[in-house]
């Protein structure tokens, strides 16, 4: 008669949790990542934005003479859109928590804020009221002003 040897092979519960544990540990590096590579996205497109009317502020300045004074940022907006420097609004990437500010106390210069969420690029604002947040209470941390 012959004997069967029956051996089954399976893994350990040690060689089970070590796996586990290697696994959550390259998840949570992974999540880390992506969330980082999004704030320094949204902190590009803010930084572009910026740009962007910037650009449309210089060339509303050849043309008028002046920049736009003593308006909101949505008004100034409205203004340059109005006059085709612009053909959409550039609002911020998280505007239920983010905006961006206008400030311009005379026709001959201005200040834009926009509070960034990467901490490698702060810029303090000397903008006024330089107050970014709708939500969160993050102040401005990112300026550009008239050259």
């Amino acid at each position: 008669m012959k004997t069967l040897n029956k051996t089954k092979k399976a893994f350990t519960l040690i060689e089970v949790l070590v796996a586990t544990t290697i696994i959550a540990i390259l998840t949570a590096i992974a999540v880390n990542s992506y969330a980082s590579a999004q704030k320094k996205s949204r902190d590009g497109k803010r930084k572009a934005d910026l740009e962007t009317v910037r650009s449309a502020l210089e060339m509303y300045r050849v043309d008028v003479g002046s920049y736009p004074s003593g308006v909101t940022y949505a008004a100034m907006i409205n203004n340059l859109i109005t006059a085709n420097y612009l053909k959409t609004t550039p609002a911020d990437p998280k505007p239920s928590e983010y905006n961006y500010e206008y400030t311009s106390t005379n026709v001959y210069s201005y200040c834009i804020c926009a509070h960034v969420e990467s901490s490698a690029t702060v810029n303090e604002c000397d903008c006024s009221p330089g107050n970014c947040d709708t939500v969160a209470g993050a102040s401005c941390n990112y300026e550009i002003s008239s050259p």
